[in-house]
């Protein structure tokens, strides 16, 4: 598993699913979950994990360093969504008004905070200074408060990050976050290290 910014959350999710595995395969199941997305892959590739959890960036990685087959996709992964954020103030509604403004993603690995929404502002010709000068924060956690705390301009994260939290976002927005998107990709492969 992966995740700089959740991690309580995490294992709390897939704690039945360890239940499960342990219970059909009689064997102790041990989760790991690295500080990074490039710390996944150099675990995989290293044969210190032989099941993980992937983006579908990372999972063209390991796949291609060593092999890694996919074993299953969850259902909602089909409809995977990354967003765009940043200040109502800021004047920015779609992609082409990001032209001058500063903007982070989140881990150079990621699906949905990076490799998506830099396609995205590819396609849409995006002055490319933008992308070039963007900040990476490690994560979607801190893509989003670099955005409210002004840091910069604008920012992408997966969409779940948002809404995991609408009711109490509802109450307790952060001042001046505004959203356009989101982008639809495919995302989160579970795959299996080479002779696992």
């Amino acid at each position: 598993m992966n995740s700089r910014d959740r991690s309580r959350e995490m294992l709390r999710d897939v704690q039945p699913f360890i239940n499960y595995l342990e219970k059909k395969t009689g064997a102790k199941i041990a989760m790991t979950i690295p500080t990074n997305y490039a710390a996944v892959v150099e675990a995989m590739a290293n044969d210190q994990v032989d099941i993980a959890h992937f983006g579908g960036f990372t999972f063209v990685q390991i796949s291609a360093r060593a092999g890694a087959k996919p074993l299953v996709q969850r259902e909602q992964d089909q409809k995977f969504h990354s967003l765009f954020i940043t200040q109502p103030s800021s004047g920015i509604n779609n992609l082409k008004d990001l032209n001058g403004h500063t903007f982070a993603f989140g881990d150079v690995n990621s699906t949905s905070g990076h490799l998506m929404p830099e396609y995205y502002m590819r396609e849409a010709k995006v002055d490319s200074r933008v992308i070039e000068r963007a900040l990476y924060t490690g994560g979607h956690d801190a893509t989003a408060l670099a955005v409210a705390n002004k840091k910069v301009d604008a920012g992408a994260l997966d969409e779940k990050r948002i809404s995991n939290h609408d009711e109490e976002r509802q109450n307790n927005r952060p001042p001046g976050e505004s959203l356009f998107g989101p982008v639809l990709h495919f995302s989160i492969i579970v795959g299996s290290a080479k002779g696992s």
